[in-house]
């Protein structure tokens, strides 16, 4: 298949391969695999999974197509990947203002007993927790778009490897969207809490830039088990 493609080339005389210069690239990138953003997004049961590999001069979109066919694509830079996260987060309908908009603060751990909430708690109980923390006005809201069977989640991890060749989730946001406005939450700057923003291709671009900054602590600043649940 390789060879049929000219990404693979054998030298007739003397036998030897040479590999197409991208895909050595791309390759290189997987096989270093230090650095990456996993990105999931789920839409009425079923999950769309992308992950970009970060080491390489430049980053590659690595997607696994029906478990059966990998799809690598080699992009030209870090905004790249901010664009192509926006396309997997952001309904095509959502307003797009000047710049993100912090709306509120929310703890990590009351955000993460909303999201284990969202698919069997009443909006009566989803807001009565989020009131807890929340205005009333924002708790209303979320609450009730927590419960929409429409609603689209979204969640953006960064992976890098750790002390003894572990993987650790260190820093992530992730999304809820419905069709015409959505929310996002992002625990970058400090894990047991989630600044709160309205989703938008700005809100996104810059939570994923913070994600992408390769001196961010590792360890030191690595999300507890109560962030990371609320992610994966």
């Amino acid at each position: 298949s390789l060879l049929g493609r000219d990404l693979l080339i054998i030298d007739s005389v003397s036998g030897d391969g040479s590999m197409n210069p991208d895909l050595r690239e791309t390759i290189a990138a997987l096989m270093t695999g230090e650095n990456s953003l996993r990105v999931t997004v789920t839409t009425q049961g079923m999950d769309e999974v992308v992950t970009f590999f970060l080491d390489g001069d430049r980053p590659v979109r690595h997607q696994l197509i029906q478990d059966v066919v990998t799809r690598l694509v080699l992009l030209p830079d870090i905004d790249a990947v901010a664009e192509d996260i926006v396309r997997m987060m952001c309904p095509v309908a959502l307003e797009e203002p000047a710049e993100s908009i912090r709306v509120d603060v929310i703890p990590a751990d009351i955000l993460r007993q909303a999201r284990l909430l969202a698919a069997t708690a009443s909006a009566a109980q989803q807001m009565a927790l989020l009131q807890r923390v929340l205005p009333v006005e924002t708790a209303a809201r979320l609450a009730s778009d927590f419960g929409d069977a429409q609603a689209r989640w979204g969640a953006v991890l960064r992976l890098s490897t750790g002390t003894g060749e572990t993987l650790e989730a260190n820093q992530g946001f992730f999304t809820v969207a419905l069709a015409d406005h959505g929310w996002l939450f992002d625990l970058a700057s400090d894990p047991a809490r989630a600044d709160v923003y309205l989703l938008n291709a700005s809100s996104v671009q810059k939570a994923t830039r913070q994600l992408t900054i390769q001196d961010r602590g590792r360890t030191e600043n690595a999300l507890p088990a109560s962030a990371k649940s609320v992610l994966s």
